[in-house]
Order: C-alpha cells, then structure tokens, then sequence
C-alpha cells in the first residue's frame, strides 16, 4: 500500500509542477521536472519488478547515474560560484561514467552502488548549502521564503542529511537481517512525501511571482 501511494504521490507533484512551469521558469525548474517524471517512471517499474520478486538494482542503478548528473546541471544552471560551477561539469560528468565502469566491474549491476549514491547526496548537500548561503546573506532584506529554488534546496538537503546515515545502515542491515534492512527502507521512503510536498510549494511560489 505505501508503494502505491509513494508512486502516486510522485505522479501528482510531477503533474502539478508540470502545470506551474512555463517558458518563463528557470531552467532549473524545466531540469527538475524532468528528473520528476523519470522518477515516477523509475518507480514505477520498480514496483512492477518487486511485484513478480525480481531484482531492482539493476534500474536502479542505472536511475541513480541518471538523477545526479540531472541535480548537477540544475545546480549549475543557478550559477553558485565561479568555482562551483567549473568543479560540477568535471565531478559529474567525467567522474560519472568513471565511477559506472570502475563501480560495475567491481561489483556488476546487481548490487546497489551506494558508493556513487553517497557521492550524489553529498554533492546536494554542499550545492544546497551554497545556494542557501547565495541567496539569504548577500541579500538580508529579502524574504528567503520566497526566492526561486529556497524550499527545494532545504528540503533536498535534509533529505539527503537524513537518508544518507540510513542508507549506510541499510547496507550493514542487508548482511544480517533482512527484514530489518526492509523495515529501515520503508522509513526512509516515508521521508519523500515532505520532499515532494515542498518541491510543489516550490513551483506553485515561482509561478505565482512570475504571474
């Protein structure tokens, strides 16, 4: 039942922030709602393969090597720093394919490569920062509440500030007890729902100051 609904709340943000994005939106936002829809399809599939006891490291995989690199162009596209923006290119889009070889042949396909996941979250949790640092200190008579991408950047990283110990624990977890390991993924499946409920708060605020 909570795979069902997580999918459909994916579904229904990828839709309402779908609707709030025009031509006038920030490439950002353009970026960001297509990594919603390959999440909602991800998922998806996911839910399909778990249903008939087949494996999903495989897609997952692949989703994860997908989704950084996307966070990696969003980030770039708000121009964080001059340095920021030359370390993300060379990060994510050299070291990615790298890390798909070297991580593939090391382990294949069919183990998660959390190793390329913690790298990924990481890499939310310090653009966030910069970006959250960009916009409230240089401007401290602005209303942070209110600029492009704030809730997004928070709510990314506390997400990822969250998951990351959890997915570490997880893998400990799978070598012992499995149950446990699934008891713990749910949990931090149930830390999406606030995520995607800021990410729609995000694009309807855009949208509103640009209307």
């Amino acid at each position: 039942m909570l795979s069902i609904a997580y999918i459909s709340f994916i579904g229904v943000t990828a839709i309402v922030c779908s609707y709030f994005t025009t031509k006038k939106s920030l490439i950002a936002y353009k970026l960001l709602l297509v990594l919603l829809v390959l999440t909602f399809f991800n998922e998806l599939i996911s839910y399909y393969f778990s249903e008939r006891r087949m494996s999903t490291y495989f897609q997952y995989n692949i989703f994860y090597y997908i989704r950084f690199p996307l966070f990696a162009g969003i980030f770039h596209s708000l121009y964080l720093s001059k340095r920021i923006n030359i370390f993300l290119p060379v990060l994510f889009y050299v070291i990615t394919p790298v890390m798909l070889i070297a991580l593939g042949i090391m382990y294949g396909f069919k183990q998660l490569h959390t190793q390329y996941l913690l790298a990924g979250g990481i890499m939310v949790i310090i653009c966030s920062v910069f970006y959250l640092y960009k916009i409230i200190l240089p401007n401290e008579n602005t209303n942070p509440f209110i600029q492009p991408f704030f809730w997004i950047a928070t709510a990314s990283m506390l997400y990822f500030l969250t998951i990351l110990p959890s997915l570490g624990i997880i893998n400990l977890l799978v070598k012992k007890e499995m149950i446990f390991a699934t008891q713990r993924l749910t949990i931090v499946r149930w830390f999406n729902f606030p995520l995607y409920a800021f990410i729609c708060l995000d694009y309807y605020l855009q949208w509103k100051h640009r209307n």
